[in-house]
């Protein structure tokens, strides 16, 4: 099963949250810890942003179309410890401003992850995200910190933004997830990785790609 290429013009997003239930508890997790989706499309700039998988199944009938950039921000429990995720995929058709917005995130995503080392302060791996962003003349759609610290909990204590000074310490775990939202456009992109810091340098725990991925329409 591929969850992420299984969003395909006309399945709507319930269906696709059902899937990834039953693919989680299929491996032994827990329970889900975000299912969320952004649909950037021809109608609308944001049609969700969902925090409640629930909300998910019981009250949310979009189905996606040709055109429409698709966030996908997904994580669950394993053994106690929280994972999160996030990839961008485009249905049918990715515009060439899309794809312009879609590898300044990516290299925006290396960057930050380049950062993030031991000795490095959180905002440095921030502002290596930030400052790629705005010198590609993006920095007002990028509205939000680079990440959060995780474990325990999704979100735990010390994120990575501008304005946290921590410096990074060997075995640290927390997310890299810069975004481009163009509402006006209806494009919108966001890529999360987490990374778990070692003593040269970090670990990316995620592995799912990161290419561009354009899925059929059905």
């Amino acid at each position: 099963m591929n969850l992420l290429t299984d969003v395909m013009t006309g399945t709507m997003y319930k269906v696709w949250a059902i899937s990834l239930l039953c693919y989680i508890i299929s491996c032994g997790c827990i329970y889900i810890t975000e299912a969320n989706t952004w649909l950037y499309c021809c109608d609308c700039a944001l049609v969700s942003c969902l925090y409640d998988v629930v909300y998910l199944l019981l009250f949310f009938d979009s189905t996606g179309k040709s055109g429409d950039s698709v966030i996908l921000d997904i994580g669950c429990l394993w053994n106690g410890y929280c994972s999160d995720m996030t990839r961008t995929v485009f249905i049918g058709e990715v515009s060439d401003r899309a794809r312009e917005v879609y590898n300044v995130v990516l290299e925006a995503n290396l960057r930050g992850i380049a950062a993030a080392k031991p000795g490095n302060r959180m905002c440095d791996v921030d502002l290596a995200a930030r400052n790629y962003i705005e010198e590609k003349g993006f920095g007002e759609y990028f509205t939000h910190r680079t990440g959060h610290s995780i474990g325990l909990e999704d979100h735990e204590f010390g994120d990575v933004s501008s304005v946290n000074t921590d410096i990074i310490k060997v075995g640290q775990c927390f997310s890299v997830e810069p975004g481009i939202y163009l509402p006006d456009e209806n494009i919108g992109v966001r890529i999360e990785d987490l990374v778990l810091i070692t003593e040269d340098g970090c670990e990316v725990l995620n592995d799912y790609t990161k290419e561009l991925i354009v899925v059929p329409e059905e």
